[in-house]
């Protein structure tokens, strides 16, 4: 059972008991688990997980028990104090801990402590001494107990402690599928073993016998987190992130694992088409026939990963790295296009045989407005963008494309009016604040790029003061924005509930530990969780003050636009078509893709400078203005503005 609490009859001789449990009591407090820790079940476990890490980096699993891997199970009994406090006799039959580590393969001398997490969401720490160290089973407690007086004093006022704890017998820590627990029993019964408690973890009184003390004995645990000793991985990276190689050739990979202390330093290597290269074990790559393909190198500790488009060219190639036939081609923007000031433009198209393009766009007077070089184009396509100034030339502007071996550079055209200074998409009606606080804003359309002193030449200047002009969105201060400040998961769910105007009665109250009733944002996330916008971690937590991700932003937009509109997500095969323009699409989560896919789709998000997604990275206050503004303008534009019934 967990000690949660003790309670006092009377104990004149039990006080130095009490102390022991006392001092003791922080190593078996029980605390509630953290997100993916436990499935919050209550219910006997059905499979136990050992997973390996280092403190600060995460923990990957190194082997999952079930019932079958307990045969052969061994019988030990156990005595303890209970919590009222009296003795209480244990049968357990179960594998002994270090048994189960070693099958793991985890050397014992190489854990700093555990962690143990259970159905009904508790987690117990340890720490290696305390758990593995000697542990003792007293069969002659129960003889020497006294129910009167709640010790080991007879009636006669005489200590019989020394007698209760003769003939200690050593046990080990044991993780126990069936157990028969039971109080007052004068030794363990082996005859009425249950698996209700399964797994469960048993172990002998701490220290030398010389008083029964208190242990604690974790039921329906599922999970065991060992941290070792040593330094967790926080990063890999890769010494080129694209390059071409003639069919026939090799190029060697060098991957550099951070930080450079870090104990577990190896990693793995796949191709994304061994038809197309393949890569050793060393990182060592070899082109096998033109195409492309993504080499990606994945760290033992952390699962942390780097990726290298890799362009193969045909052997009798056309040029210094260019395939014969190269040539570019542009999706968007369409030739003429009409763009406002203020307006974002996406330029974006398929290489043939380029492992990457530089693009250029001219004003009407051919002034350099924006220029990007190397633009990696090694997985067939490219994609970058950039926001018209709110000033922007009326006219007639030039987008040209080249890239090394590329015989004739690309040009194409799309004009900017001078109608409007306003999005052509952006929302006529304000909508609800939404922000960082929980003061509502209030619509101002007299509010200008003047009111925030941080956004002079700020990409997401234009979005910004029409989203705040609009009373979507506000600043951190009435003078600042912090456009490249983080946002968190709590200020994103608010914005999307302020522009859907979702009513705060649509949610039940998430059952979430960490977004309390009463939090400014609470109303803001019940709506949204209940409308099927956003979820939690697992394990029962939200995260609200964690900086959202690019790919969870992409993903709750993506759920906004099915929710409002007719849209439905793309099929399987158009998903891998969508993504592959950009390098690092292989860090797409799989539960995001989907949804990435979706929002790349309809052009409310784009790849970043590079042509890289960059789906893990934390958002920032400008990049979720910008998604947001471009939400509103896909809503409006597909007739999806007034919120659909919650369903």
């Amino acid at each position: 059972m967990r000690l949660r609490g003790l309670k006092l009859k009377q104990a004149p001789k039990i006080v130095v008991y009490l102390m022991v449990i006392l001092l003791l009591g922080p190593l078996w407090l029980a605390n509630p688990g953290p997100a993916g820790a436990d499935n919050s079940s209550g219910a006997p476990a059905t499979s136990l997980a050992i997973k390996t890490g280092y403190a600060g980096g995460a923990f990957t699993t190194a082997k999952v028990f079930t019932d079958s891997d307990f045969a052969g199970a061994v019988e030990q009994g156990y005595s303890f104090m209970d919590n009222l406090p009296s003795p209480v006799m244990e049968a357990a039959e179960g594998v002994p801990l270090k048994t189960l580590l070693a099958s793991a393969n985890i050397s014992v001398s190489s854990i700093q402590s555990f962690t143990f997490y259970c159905t009904d969401g508790y987690t117990t720490p340890f720490t290696a001494s305390a758990l593995l160290g000697a542990g003792y089973y007293y069969p002659n407690e129960m003889k020497y107990w006294n129910p009167a007086n709640n010790s080991f004093t007879d009636a006669n006022g005489v200590d019989q402690t020394v007698y209760a704890i003769s003939q200690a017998v050593a046990v080990v820590p044991m993780i126990c599928i069936e157990d028969n627990w039971q109080r007052g029993a004068p030794a363990p019964d082996f005859s009425g073993l249950t698996t209700a408690n399964k797994y469960r973890l048993v172990f002998g009184q701490s220290g030398n016998p010389a008083t029964p003390d208190a242990m604690d004995s974790d039921k329906y645990v599922d999970e065991i987190d060992v941290t070792l000793t040593g330094t967790a991985v926080t990063g890999v990276t890769l010494n080129q992130t694209s390059g071409a190689i003639a069919a026939g050739s090799t190029d060697q990979l060098t991957a550099t694992v951070a930080p450079t202390g870090a104990t577990d330093q190896s990693v793995t290597w796949t191709s994304s088409n061994p038809a197309v290269a393949t890569v050793s074990g060393a990182g060592l790559v070899t082109a096998v026939a033109a195409g492309g393909a993504n080499i990606t190198v994945t760290t033992a500790d952390g699962g942390k990963t780097a990726v290298c488009a890799v362009t193969v060219t045909s052997a009798t190639g056309g040029g210094a790295g260019a395939a014969a036939g190269a040539g570019v081609s542009l999706t968007t923007p369409a030739s003429g296009q009409v763009f406002n000031p203020g307006n974002e433009v996406t330029i974006s198209g398929t290489a043939q045989g380029l492992p990457a393009v530089s693009v250029t766009v001219t004003d009407p007077s051919g002034k350099v407005v924006y220029t990007v070089s190397d633009l990696n184009a090694g997985s067939g396509g490219f994609t970058t963008s950039f926001t018209l100034p709110g000033a922007a030339a009326p006219g007639g502007y030039s987008i040209k494309i080249s890239g090394t071996g590329l015989a004739n550079s690309l040009t194409q055209d799309f004009t900017v009016s001078a109608a409007s200074t306003a999005p052509a998409s952006a929302p006529t009606t304000p909508a609800p604040a939404a922000g960082n606080t929980a003061a509502p804003a209030t619509a101002n359309p007299g509010i200008s790029a003047a009111s925030f002193g941080d956004l002079q030449n700020c990409w997401a200047q234009q979005q910004i003061t029409d989203l705040a002009a609009s009373g979507v969105l506000r600043g951190v201060t009435p003078t600042e924005f912090l456009p490249n400040a983080d946002i968190t998961r709590a200020q994103f769910a608010t914005m999307l509930d302020g522009i859907l105007k979702l009513s705060p009665q649509q949610g039940a109250g998430p059952s979430f530990s960490d977004v309390a009733p009463g939090a400014w944002y609470y109303d803001n996330v019940s709506a949204a969780v209940y409308a099927g916008l956003i979820s939690g971690y697992g394990g029962g937590l939200f995260g609200p003050d964690d900086p959202v991700t690019r790919e969870q932003m992409a993903a709750m937009v993506a759920r906004t636009l099915l929710r409002q509109t007719k849209m439905t997500p793309p099929a399987q095969p158009a998903i891998a078509t969508i993504l592959a323009r950009f390098q690092d699409q292989g860090s797409i989560s799989g539960w995001a893709r989907a949804d990435v896919a979706l929002a790349v789709q309809q052009g409310i998000i784009q790849g970043k400078t590079g042509g890289a997604l960059a789906p893990q990275a934390k958002a920032t206050r400008a990049e979720a203005a910008v998604m947001i503004w471009q939400l509103m303008a896909s809503l409006k534009q597909t007739g999806g503005a007034t919120p659909a019934p919650a369903s």
